[in-house]
């Protein structure tokens, strides 16, 4: 069974907790320590699309977006659009290279409905 990190444990916030510690003394620069936080977020954002993007396409059995959002923390309706086309042809680039399927797939049922509900 896997774990999930709870981003409120006290190792995340004992990290915090040093970053502010140094902000304060002046040891580290407030807007050069927010800069890199804004790029590390970004990156994880890119991460995270490419994860839901592998996620929707791995085969035989893509997970749920339930699972997704559950997973991301984020809404189901939002799991289904963030992964953006750069992220899914990133996915399936490197599938690909590795022979390995690179077909999106539906993840829900209600993907597939053609609106008439």
């Amino acid at each position: 069974m896997t774990t999930h990190t709870d981003p409120d444990s006290a190792v995340n916030n004992d990290c915090a907790t040093a970053a502010l510690v140094d902000m304060a003394t002046g040891e580290l620069d407030l807007l050069d320590q927010l800069a890199r936080y804004r790029y590390l977020r970004d990156c994880l954002d890119a991460e995270m699309r490419r994860i839901v993007a592998l996620g929707r396409m791995v085969t035989p059995w893509p997970y749920t977006l339930a699972a997704l959002a559950k997973a991301a923390g984020m809404s189901i309706s939002g799991v289904r659009t963030f992964a953006q086309p750069g992220d899914i042809a990133h996915v399936q680039n490197v599938l690909a290279a590795r022979q390995l399927p690179t077909q999106l797939v539906p993840t829900h049922r209600e993907e597939s409905h053609d609106g008439d509900h």
